[in-house]
């Protein structure tokens, strides 16, 4: 798998399709892998005459660590923070720059899931001339939302597991909690990638820190308004996440924003809905103007 060096350590990317296609860079959420991005979503895109890019974020699958202390997660939320980001959402844009860099991109179209969804915003409206388009699937225009600790869902994000079982189990807890009642992710969604991605790599401590960051973030509305490449919001009615209302704010904040509703997904990237979220990607990248 090939790999490039940055300040901080190195990081895990991956390629498919033709060099000379117009480069799309995925980012995905908390604690995601490259091998939690759907096959069907990879080779739809390359299909449309596109070049995927993924790649493991800091402190996930096998990219660098960062070296701070272990996060107890579990305080965190029961408390509701207080404890100060390793690093920020900014950080992780610059990662993602320095991928761009080393692959010798000038620019490339952004799709961000959630958390990667930040991602992109924040590449966007850091280093506009770097962005042909941007696509915020599940995601909000500030910070994200902790667990609450009535929820039920601590143990399944924040408490030690005892083998490598257990935590597998409890990601597809967590994976199928967040899906909605409509799609069973541990069937058609991110949930039937956590065994291979646990084989692959275990980092709850990487995910807590990539967590604080993200709920640390402030809002970025003000700054979006004033992007001007093309960007779609696409958002599942059925999020028991992050609220629909979130989509419609970063819609009316972009001024080349699309919204897309998607009916019946939750916080997930479902199989039966791969086709359609694909077709709208793609819509977008194709209206655009892409630099060579």
């Amino acid at each position: 798998m090939p790999q490039f060096v940055t300040a901080n350590g190195a990081m895990q990317f991956e390629q498919y399709g033709a060099r000379a296609d117009a480069p799309v860079l995925l980012i995905h959420d908390i604690g995601l892998q490259l091998v939690h991005w759907p096959p069907s979503l990879v080779e739809g895109i390359v299909a449309a005459g596109f070049r995927v890019i993924t790649y493991d974020a800091r402190d996930t699958g096998l990219s660098f660590d960062h070296p701070a202390d272990a996060v107890d997660l579990a305080d965190v939320i029961a408390n509701g923070g207080g404890i100060e980001a390793a690093y920020t959402v900014t950080d992780m844009a610059e990662d993602a720059c320095r991928l761009l860099d080393h692959l010798g991109q000038a620019g490339a179209h952004l799709v961000g899931f959630s958390l990667g969804g930040m991602v992109a915003q924040r590449l966007a409206i850091d280093h506009p001339e770097r962005v042909f388009t941007w696509t915020s699937i599940g995601s909000s225009a500030g910070a994200f939302p902790l667990p609450k600790p009535g929820d039920g869902l601590l143990p399944a994000f924040a408490e030690p597991t005892r083998s490598q079982q257990e935590a597998v189990g409890r990601s597809v807890v967590w994976a199928q909690h967040l899906g909605g009642p409509r799609h069973d992710s541990a069937r058609v969604g991110i949930g039937r990638f956590a065994r291979a991605a646990h084989a692959r790599a275990h980092r709850p401590d990487g995910a807590a820190r990539q967590l604080l960051a993200a709920a640390g973030e402030r809002d970025r509305s003000a700054r979006l308004r004033k992007l001007r490449m093309p960007a779609l919001v696409l958002h599942g009615d059925a999020d028991p996440l992050i609220p629909v209302s979130a989509a419609r704010h970063i819609a009316t904040a972009v001024p080349k924003a699309r919204l897309e509703i998607v009916e019946s997904m939750g916080h997930d990237l479902p199989e039966p809905l791969m086709p359609a979220l694909v077709a709208h990607i793609v819509a977008l990248m194709r209206g655009s103007e892409t630099p060579r």
